[in-house]
């Protein structure tokens, strides 16, 4: 499809959330675990390919929903085979219960990332500094 990793997510998440009426832009950047930001970058490119079109909501003035084009339902509907082969065989053998610990962990580890994060952004600056090369 000669996309970016991010701009196959947004696409694919796209497809899988929006729905009758498409997606927002939080909900899609929820779904594929990008920033907001992010996720309306790569829309608007995503846009200038003829894959998404987007338009305001009807329900909140502030918000736009996204949808597939026509040709970005064709290019989905193209790649699933592939997609679906793919993960046949990434997930092959792997449990339900498996799944549901690598979920647990992934969530738990994202949270913990968070926390991380806001520590570090609320660190003293001095603690921040990169170390000075060591001489040899």
């Amino acid at each position: 499809m000669d996309l970016t990793p991010p701009q196959f997510a947004v696409l694919m998440g796209t497809a899988y959330t929006q729905g009758t009426d498409g997606v927002s832009i939080g909900t899609l950047a929820a779904h594929v675990h990008l920033a907001p930001t992010h996720v309306t970058t790569e829309v608007g490119r995503l846009i200038r390919l003829g894959l998404l079109e987007k338009r305001p909501h009807s329900e909140d003035r502030r918000s736009v929903l996204v949808r597939l084009t026509s040709q970005g339902e064709k290019a989905i509907n193209a790649v699933i085979p592939l997609v679906r082969s793919v993960n046949d065989q990434l997930f092959d053998g792997v449990t339900r219960d498996e799944m549901q610990a690598i979920l647990h962990f992934f969530r738990r580890f994202a949270h913990n990332g968070d926390i991380a994060l806001a520590r570090i952004r609320t660190a003293d600056p001095s603690v921040r500094k990169p170390a000075a090369k060591l001489r040899r």
